[in-house]
């Protein structure tokens, strides 16, 4: 099953509850939505960089720029 993009009102929620320091377990619960989720997410935030408290004064189209931009993990090459 191809994934899908959660709305940009679960991102500011999950982002929020993230800074208020709650688990993994905590927010996938509240939010209804899989654990796994809720780590692609805040690993794709935490690559752009930017502090949480920024990303959420993003507007909606910058925010979804911004995790299309992080949106494909790296892949290491041996050396």
């Amino acid at each position: 099953m191809p994934n899908k993009l959660i709305s940009m009102q679960k991102l500011r929620q999950l982002i929020r509850l993230h800074s208020q320091e709650k688990g993994t377990r905590v927010i996938a619960s509240a939010l209804s939505m899989s654990r796994t989720t809720v780590k692609k997410y805040l690993s794709r935030l935490k690559e752009s960089g930017m502090p949480f408290e920024e990303v959420l004064s993003l507007r909606d189209k910058d925010l979804n720029e911004l995790l299309q931009e992080h949106s494909c993990p790296l892949k290491k090459i041996k050396t």
